[in-house]
């Protein structure tokens, strides 16, 4: 729970630090635009990863990799 409050927070200050000091519709508006560019470039970004055949993010796929690299490795004994 703390990570993901901490995350949420993160992204929300990231959003309005440029937009503090101003009156509440200005600050409306400019959360509304920065959240509306924000969705936009990760909507390109995710549309070209399936595009080409992508299904996880690169951290992601480094993730199962690793977990399927360590998999390989265990040896299963047959106890008697």
């Amino acid at each position: 729970m703390g990570h993901m409050t901490t995350n949420l927070v993160e992204s929300i200050n990231s959003i309005l630090k440029k937009s503090r000091n101003l009156p509440i519709s200005a600050l409306v508006k400019s959360a509304y635009l920065r959240c509306n560019t924000l969705f936009n470039k990760r909507g390109r970004k995710v549309t070209t990863m399936l595009t080409f055949g992508q299904v996880y993010m690169q951290v992601l796929n480094k993730v199962i990799e690793d977990a399927q690299r360590k998999a390989n490795a265990h040896i299963v004994v047959r106890s008697m």
